[in-house]
């Protein structure tokens, strides 16, 4: 398991990513065509649930010591107030499943469990730039 894309893919989750990319969906995208080449592919939800988003929640699983309960989060509708199912609007699992584990990641702080000190100077550089500058900091 490689801790260093997990913590990569729950920050960019968070929110740690330029503000070139106009969603979570597309810095995972270019995150992809960073790390692993095949620029002539496009992700989508359903791959980026396979190739991020399942490894990701593995790692904190294991890292919260199963503190933090899958099928609570995850399949639970509470935390969920804005899940598509509750517009009436179909749509297929894995897509609903990804939609569900970015909000976990973005929601909840587990962040104490994991070692962030490889991070600390883009945290530091947006705090000194009072995050008018944001934009150019982040994960990709």
């Amino acid at each position: 398991m490689d801790i260093k894309k997990n913590i990569d893919i729950i920050l960019i989750c968070k929110g740690w990513y330029q503000k070139k990319y106009n969603s979570i969906l597309e810095a995972f995208n270019a995150y992809y065509h960073k790390y692993y080449g095949c620029e002539n592919v496009k992700m989508d939800k359903k791959f980026a649930l396979n190739l991020f988003l399942i490894d990701a929640y593995t790692y904190v699983d294991e890292k919260t010591n199963h503190k933090v309960s899958f099928a609570e989060r995850i399949f639970n509708n509470k935390y969920h107030p804005f899940s598509r199912q509750h517009f009436g609007e179909q749509t297929v699992f894995e897509e609903e499943l990804y939609d569900r584990i970015v909000t976990f990641f973005a929601t909840f702080d587990f962040t104490d469990e994991m070692d962030l000190s490889e991070y600390e100077d883009m945290f530091i550089k947006n705090i000194e730039d009072d995050y008018e500058d944001s934009e150019n900091y982040g994960i990709i």
